[in-house]
């Protein structure tokens, strides 16, 4: 194999790998992303763009406390109810997923940013 032709197969190989994970539905990456998200928070290299209340329309009140991470496409966020739930969410252009957290993950999520 030739030089070019091996350059040519190693660029192809990498535009197949690129295509196949933007082709990923958030419902197969959000768990993935969310173990990255919490290996960042354990070791203190997770620092949120911004913190906020989204508001219920119909009486006025905060529903949940957001904790955004990234925006654009993609973009995630930790949720924060008043119930005390807690929710990791993937987001990328016209899709979306979510994962409800449990045990020690909620746990460290809670003790980073109480209600």
């Amino acid at each position: 194999m030739t030089e070019n032709e091996r350059r040519k197969q190693e660029f192809e190989n990498m535009a197949h790998r690129v295509t196949t994970e933007l082709c990923r539905k958030c419902v197969d990456r959000v768990e993935d992303e969310l173990k990255d998200r919490l290996e960042q928070l354990r070791q203190g290299e997770l620092e949120p763009l911004s913190i906020d209340e989204k508001v219920d329309w119909e009486d006025g009140t905060p529903s949940y406390k957001r904790v955004q991470l990234s925006w654009g496409g993609p973009s995630d966020e930790f949720r924060l109810f008043k119930d005390g739930t807690i929710q990791y969410w993937f987001m990328d252009w016209y899709d979306g997923a979510h994962i409800t957290m449990t045990g020690n993950d909620r746990q460290v999520v809670s003790d980073t940013w109480p209600m």
